[in-house]
């Protein structure tokens, strides 16, 4: 499954240590009074280490086709439909602020942009009883960049990604059947 952090190019030990002393700088450069820590580093990586696969999910379960299916069903116990979606862009910009602790009190550190691009050749979202039940999905290829105050600190395409370890998600506890 691939993660943020593998999009981006940085699984590798030395580009984390890159990034993580390039963004320590930036904050030490910005006059800011509160220093990197250890902890600024563990909120990178819990943002990094987000499978790229939720957000194709969350932009899949809000699409206006699933929730009209989800309504429909809704009204009928075990009532499924199948909404296709041919070749589409999922775009994903999220401004995180990477925070830290002092003196018991939270100050911002680092205002970060990332900006995830997820090219799908086409999916099948299984909707029954106004629930998602599972996705089938064909080729997915994506992009992604780091940046902070705009400037880009990480970027990396990728032609084909793990967006799941498999070609469909399903709901834990309840059968998928034929797309």
């Amino acid at each position: 499954m691939t993660t943020l952090r593998s999009l981006l190019g940085l699984d590798d030990q030395a580009e984390q240590r890159r990034l993580t002393s390039d963004l320590a700088e930036t904050v030490r450069s910005g006059g800011g009074f509160v220093p990197w820590t250890a902890e600024a580093t563990g909120a990178l990586s819990d943002l990094l280490d987000q499978p790229v696969g939720n957000l194709a999910f969350r932009a899949w379960r809000a699409h206006q086709e699933v929730l009209d299916a989800k309504e429909r069903t809704s009204a009928v116990p075990g009532q499924r439909e199948t909404v296709r979606l041919l070749e589409h862009t999922i775009r994903s910009v999220q401004e995180p602020v990477v925070e830290v602790t002092v003196d018991g009190k939270r100050e911002p550190l680092l205002n970060l942009e990332l900006e995830v691009l997820l090219r799908i050749v086409g999916a099948n979202i299984v909707v029954e009883s106004g629930h998602v039940l599972g996705v089938r999905h064909g080729p997915v290829s994506g992009s992604a960049t780091l940046s902070v105050g705009g400037v880009p600190v990480a970027h990396r395409d990728l032609p084909i990604i793990d967006v799941d370890e498999g070609t469909t998600t399903v709901v834990p506890g309840r059968a998928l059947g034929p797309v």
